[in-house]
């Protein structure tokens, strides 16, 4: 199985002394989120050195990460989840394959023993929250979720951002019956509901020296 580059943002960012940022805690962020609510509790959150993410909606036990979104202080002590991957890429992508969470889940439980998660609420799915049942979502406009609590909306997969605005869903399946959930409607047709879209950008960076 080739699997090259399906590491890259994990090996990118755990190196040595990031961008001159030794000590620094910073937060990580996928593109494809959208911001809805101010993010100050997220980044005043950690108090310690430790690697945060969010629970993943998919897995069971609490020992997958879902990546959309994490925070961890730049430290030599993460380097090796950069290195390892370099030194054992074939033997990795073979344990692994594509499931890259996976990958730096299990290196961040061996450092910290277990993983440490954003409070409940603060991430939503956009696939998992926001869309109605499969049937209804040929006749719905997704729901933006109204728990005052929520953050960010994560869209994971597909569909992404720019197909929910055109009501698209791509699909490289050629069987219909693996299909038919895989509707959804234009959220552009809905000027309420569209709210979740409207992207709201910050970037932060904090000292965990202070």
């Amino acid at each position: 199985m080739d699997a090259r580059g399906i590491f890259k943002r994990e090996t990118a960012f755990f190196t040595k002394n990031l961008g001159g940022l030794d000590g620094q805690r910073v937060f990580y962020f996928d593109l494809d989120v959208l911001v809805v609510n101010p993010l100050d509790d997220l980044f005043a959150y950690p108090t310690d050195d430790a690697f945060y993410i969010i629970d993943d909606w998919a897995s069971k036990g609490h020992t997958v990460g879902q990546g959309s979104c994490f925070s961890w202080v730049i430290a030599d002590s993460y380097n090796d989840i950069t290195t390892d991957y370099e030194e054992n890429k074939a033997q990795i992508d073979m344990k692994y394959g594509s499931a890259s969470q996976e990958y730096l889940s299990d290196k961040i439980i061996e450092k910290q023993g277990a993983l440490k998660f954003w409070p409940e609420g603060w991430f939503r799915s956009f696939r998992f929250h926001c869309l109605p049942h499969p049937v209804m979502r040929y006749f719905q406009v997704p729901p933006r979720p109204t728990a005052p609590e929520l953050k960010v909306i994560v869209f994971h997969g597909t569909p992404n951002p720019q197909d929910a605005l055109v009501g698209k869903w791509p699909s490289k399946s050629k069987h219909r019956w693996k299909i038919w959930k895989k509707i959804i409607q234009a959220c552009a047709s809905d000027a309420v509901d569209c709210r979740i879209l409207e992207i709201k950008p910050c970037a932060r960076v904090r000292s965990s020296k202070t």
